[in-house]
């Protein structure tokens, strides 16, 4: 069964085509990394896949649903649910404990804190930092802060997880540990990752690796 469907995919900001005409399929439960030169249109891309943007022309389908017909409360509902989001910075809030930062996407969903929290401890465990829940995210190094992120964006056990240079601010070894962790919760945890990196090494551990050159699809 396909997870997320994007077909003919333009766009455009006035006479600039940052994306042209593109169709990707993505399946259950694999990594895929999004590779190109800055201004391929990766970013972009991924945002509209996140329905943090909107596309020009074209459709993207979460399993048969067009996302384009939610607008809204209905949108931000599904975006909540379904989808999670992890980023070069990992913006966590520096007045709220790990514990609480990984949290927030539960109280936002209206979900059951108590089944929460167990959910979140069982994150930090699996991610090697469950010492670290009443601490604040300045006292973390980089590359635990970024864990506590990943954590943030499992909360609610979204199926689809996006994630744009996660390992842009770490050194090679947290790097490294970073994409085989990404690999091993896709297996797990029935998760679809993709991921956008620049690092064609990194990029090796993934199931399925795409390339965008000038907006369109150089290779699958």
């Amino acid at each position: 069964m396909c997870l997320l469907r994007a077909e003919n995919i333009v766009k455009s900001f006035g006479e600039h085509k940052v994306l042209q005409n593109i169709s990707l399929s993505f399946e259950p439960a694999q990594v895929v990394c999004l590779l190109g030169a800055s201004g391929a249109g990766k970013s972009t891309l991924l945002n509209i896949l996140g329905t943090l943007d909107t596309p020009t022309s074209g459709e993207v389908f979460y399993k048969k649903t067009p996302l384009s017909a939610m607008k809204g409360k209905e949108l931000a509902k599904f975006r909540n649910e379904n989808i999670g989001f992890v980023y070069q910075f990992h913006h966590l809030l520096s007045e709220f404990t790990v514990l609480e930062n990984i949290l927030l996407p539960a109280q936002i969903g209206g979900k059951d804190l108590k089944n929460a929290k167990t959910y979140a401890l069982t994150l930090l465990d699996r991610l090697g930092i469950l010492a670290y829940q009443d601490r604040f995210p300045a006292t973390l190094s980089g590359g635990e802060q970024q864990r506590v992120a990943i954590a943030r964006a499992l909360i609610n056990k979204p199926l689809l997880v996006l994630a744009d240079e996660p390992s842009g601010n770490l050194d090679s070894e947290n790097a490294l540990l970073l994409h085989e962790l990404f690999s091993e919760l896709s297996k797990e945890m029935a998760q679809t990752f993709i991921v956008v990196t620049h690092n064609k090494s990194l990029a090796n551990l993934a199931d399925r690796q795409i390339t965008l050159k000038d907006g369109q699809i150089d290779s699958l």
